[in-house]
């Protein structure tokens, strides 16, 4: 119980700062804990790493912006039909939970061609700026940047 207060202060004092981050990677304990804290946090986007239904259809019932990571085309359609607001597409060249079998750029195309208009955001091997034109012209809303900011 008390690191779900710790992520209760966490999550306050980033609503303190507009400019802070609000994704915390708060892993020990149980999901449906963390999901708890998020709604009456009204933390305003819940990010999931693929896994179960459950928690989605819990933050879509109570109107909740819904960000899933998926690594295939198949991840992404079951995310699809369960009405989430953004597919992130993640290679194998991702830096931490690392999905896929495929890469980035080999998976953002076929994501967004099959579920074009939920914005698709391209993960895995993002390290920098360089890659942001190439992930758009394939059709992603934009890219997750996610080892290189946590390794500075």
């Amino acid at each position: 119980m008390k690191e779900v207060e710790s992520a209760r202060v966490a999550i306050r004092e980033s609503a303190l700062d507009q400019q802070a981050v609000r994704r915390k990677p708060i892993l020990e304990w149980d999901q449906t804990e963390r999901l708890e804290v998020c709604l009456q946090e009204n933390v305003p986007i819940i990010s999931f790493l693929g896994g179960t239904l459950a928690p989605i259809s819990s933050c879509k019932e109570a109107r909740f912006k819904t960000m899933v990571t998926v690594a295939s085309a198949a991840d992404a359609e079951r995310m699809a039909t369960m009405g989430v607001d953004v597919i992130v597409a993640q290679g194998w060249k991702a830096g931490g939970h690392v999905l896929g079998q495929v890469t980035t750029m080999a998976l953002v195309p076929r994501v967004v061609v099959q579920w074009n208009p939920i914005p698709v955001v391209a993960a895995g091997g993002v390290a920098d700026g360089r890659v942001s034109p190439p992930a758009l012209a394939l059709g992603a809303a934009g890219v997750w940047v996610g080892t290189s900011l946590s390794c500075k």
